[in-house]
């Protein structure tokens, strides 16, 4: 709390001066009320539970003694009273800090936006008018604090040189691997075609890059491919570009590349201290991923990048990130400033101009008709397609730089800086997001193709080619997303190309804002997520575990086994579900209002869904019908398939399921034909003539009742008379087969054998089965 005062305090006697402060002393003073009044929301919160908590123990303790009371409790009320009463006040104090944070917040916003407004606005005399260049040379007595920032004029030079001739090896050695990688990897994979013809089994991945076919439809393919086909498929491979991950991969080399020079080159003049050679330093692995990976958006997706473009924007990025740099600690002079700043707007514009910049597409190609394929080349085709996407920003960026040009001789060079420079920054952004997630997708693509290690160890683990298809496409999706979160810690960071900076703007994206109560966050949303799949998962094997290995060796039955696995599975659900809650910070407090809402409806929609769950527990944990029983309920006869929580599955006589809500079997008289193990009956009734031999077709019934194998010999089959009317008899046949079996199945196998039997003895014609 005196730390939060004195803060505010020094905030306060700061503004109190406010037309003293530059704008980046006031963003400065923004992020400490912003730190501040987080500080002190976070210490509210906990001091309104505190107090709440100590309300709940006076009310349980009283207000006021009672008689023959404890003296314990007497002076446990008294210490708790003043607990509360210490607690309130300075919760007041901290509402009172938390007010002032907030107005003295409210106030620099609106400070900043004025004095940003007035930087854009802000008119200097024109380059053309010689009074500029006057004020400029008039200034060089007042450069002396940035000659010691940068350690005097020849260490100026020695480290811009340096820089120069980083960015120029990283050139040559980015141009360099930038050829000679596509001949390797073209080489590799027309030696690959060879190969495949002379032994198609042994496929590598670049057939199956170059072929939307699998791997068999292309070995077929290859081994009726002729000497001219295999030309042609030769200089389509010579058309194909290095790609994004090619690209990144040599980006990389020229990140790491970067760094040991400018460091070796900065230790060998001792410039490690200077503020220049920090500034530098912090923008060398930006320069170099757009030296190594070639020019952003066009270059990057041709795999055929531009060194003037490459080399000028990364000149541009170091120029503007070590110019805001000095202005942040105001050792710069405002008219070589206004120079500084027109000099590298122009620099960016002209960058952005030359970035836009395309062939033209091939000689003879009608822009106004479609593409056909069959008349051009894969590259031709390709220019031709950026040829029109691109042209529009072509004449954007020209037309930009001619703004800039007439901002500059206006006067408007604060206002040309700030706005190029944001652009480079976000082309750059852009550009490298679209690296990233390309690469991505192609790792993804690759990692995850048919016949991969990783694929083969998924199915391993029982993960079908649907569920390998869904990671490739949530792979790529979270992918995308995350480098969409990196892309705004770049924008929003402007020129700080700094590690560290990013680090902690991507921090607190991930860390989100409180929503009722409930921080949300993409960090906690994934560990939710990745909580709630390894739960599918491990229900899944140790179901399969519990099936295949302990079961087996148990003498459980059916549905003793299937209600264990049933309150296995929702018990481990729900343990789960408060699990992610937890991860969420979800409180009581946060979710009163969903176990009111949940009240209410329990009264009124939600009733019958709540007796439902409760009558599935019941009979998961009596018992009086399990898989496999053959019960009568309603009027309907089958077997029991499945217990779930809210309802159960029958298989009836004709193969349709009815789903039977559970409180149906607490409520109603069920007929259990199976209770206690008891084995399955089935009865199946006969007509005979009076006339037929009634011994000799009964002695065949039971003789192939006795034969069928999924009829009990104990009870045995019998046949019973139960009615004489006129010219018929009429008998039953009453059998017992396991509760594990299948009535239908039992009931049609039996009587095939029967009508065979009775066909071979002539007295098929003499028997009606009526069911």
């Amino acid at each position: 709390m005196n730390k939060t005062h004195q803060t505010l305090s020094d905030v306060l006697g700061l503004l109190k001066n406010s037309t003293n402060l530059s704008s980046f002393k006031l963003d400065e003073l923004h992020k400490t009320l912003h730190e501040t009044l987080d500080n002190i929301d976070s210490l509210v919160e906990q001091m309104e539970s505190y107090d709440n908590s100590l309300s709940s123990l006076v009310q349980i303790l009283g207000d006021k003694p009672v008689e023959n009371e404890d003296s314990a409790i007497t002076r446990q009320r008294k210490d708790v009273q003043q607990n509360q009463h210490n607690v309130r006040a300075a919760l007041v104090e901290a509402k009172l800090y938390q007010m002032q944070a907030k107005q003295l917040d409210s106030f620099t916003t609106s400070l900043l936006d004025k004095l940003q407004h007035q930087i854009l606005t802000k008119r200097t005399l024109s380059p053309l008018v010689p009074a500029f260049w006057q004020g400029v040379y008039k200034e060089k007595s007042l450069s002396t604090s940035l000659l010691k920032d940068s350690g005097g004029v020849n260490m100026t030079l020695l480290l811009f040189g340096g820089a120069t001739f980083t960015f120029l090896l990283i050139l040559f050695l980015s141009h360099q691997m930038g050829k000679t990688f596509p001949k390797i990897f073209r080489a590799w994979a027309k030696a690959n075609i060879e190969i495949n013809l002379n032994s198609p089994p042994n496929l590598s991945i670049i057939t199956r890059v170059f072929s939307p076919h699998s791997p068999d439809s292309k070995a077929k393919k290859l081994e009726i491919l002729e000497q001219e086909e295999k030309i042609l498929l030769r200089e389509e491979l010579d058309a194909v570009p290095l790609g994004t991950l090619g690209q990144l991969f040599i980006a990389v080399i020229c990140v790491f590349v970067s760094l040991s020079v400018w460091n070796l080159w900065v230790i060998c003049i001792h410039a490690e201290n200077y503020g220049l050679a920090q500034v530098i330093n912090s923008c060398i692995p930006a320069c170099a991923l757009i030296l190594g990976a070639g020019l952003p958006l066009l270059g990057w997706t041709r795999g055929m990048p531009r060194p003037i473009s490459s080399f000028l924007m990364a000149i541009s990025l170091v120029l503007a990130s070590n110019l805001v740099g000095l202005l942040e600690r105001e050792i710069i002079a405002p008219n070589f400033a206004a120079f500084m700043q027109g000099a590298i707007a122009l620099l960016d514009a002209f960058s952005l101009s030359l970035l836009f910049r395309t062939k033209k597409a091939p000689r003879d190609f009608d822009h106004t008709q479609p593409i056909d394929e069959s008349d051009l080349t894969g590259r031709q085709k390709f220019e031709a397609i950026l040829n029109r996407r691109w042209s529009i920003l072509h004449f954007l960026s020209s037309l930009i730089l001619i703004l800039t040009i007439i901002a500059i001789i206006t006067g408007y060079m604060a206002l040309a800086f700030v706005i190029n420079t944001q652009l480079l920054v976000f082309v750059y952004d852009l550009a490298l997001v679209c690296l990233f997630v390309g690469t991505w997708r192609q790792l993804s693509a690759l990692g995850l193709s048919k016949g991969q290690p990783l694929v083969k160890k998924l199915q391993l683990v029982g993960f079908s080619k649907n569920r390998v298809d869904q990671m490739k496409v949530i792979g790529g999706a979270l992918g995308t997303v995350f480098m969409c979160a990196v892309a705004i810690a770049i924008f929003v960071n402007g020129v700080h190309f700094s590690l560290i900076d990013l680090y902690i703007r991507l921090q607190k994206i991930f860390l989100g804002a409180l929503f009722a109560d409930i921080p949300i966050s993409p960090k906690m949303l994934l560990s939710c997520l990745l909580t709630l799949t390894c739960t599918y998962y491990g229900i899944q094997l140790a179901c399969l575990w519990l099936t295949s290995r302990l079961f087996p060796t148990t003498q459980l039955s059916t549905g003793a086994q299937s209600s264990i696995i049933t309150i296995l599975t929702y018990t481990t659900w729900i343990s789960s579900g408060i699990f992610c809650l937890r991860l969420l910070g979800v409180s009581v407090s946060s979710v009163t209002w969903v176990v009111s809402a949940l009240s209410v409806g329990v009264g009124f929609g939600l009733q019958s869904i709540v007796k439902d769950f409760v009558s599935g527990i019941m009979l998961l944990a009596e018992r009086p019908i399990q898989p496999g029983d053959t019960i009568e309920v309603s009027g309907n006869s089958g077997e029991v398939r499945r217990i779930a929580m809210r309802a159960t599955n029958i298989m009836l006589p004709d193969g349709t399921t009815m789903i039977v809500p559970n409180s149906q079997f607490i409520t109603s008289a069920v007929k259990n034909s199976t209770f206690n193990a008891n084995p399955n009956r089935m009865v199946i009734t006969f007509d005979f003539p009076t006339t037929a031999n009634l011994l000799k077709i009964n002695q065949i019934i039971l003789k192939v009742a006795g034969l069928q194998k999924d009829i009990l010999v104990s009870p045995a089959p019998v046949i019973l008379t139960t009615a004489l009317y006129g010219p018929d008899v009429n008998f039953m046949l009453r059998f017992w087969y396991p509760s594990s079996g299948s009535s239908a199945k039992i009931k049609s196998a039996f009587l095939q054998a029967l009508f065979e039997e009775l066909k071979a003895a002539g007295e098929h014609e003499n028997v009606i089965i009526k069911g």
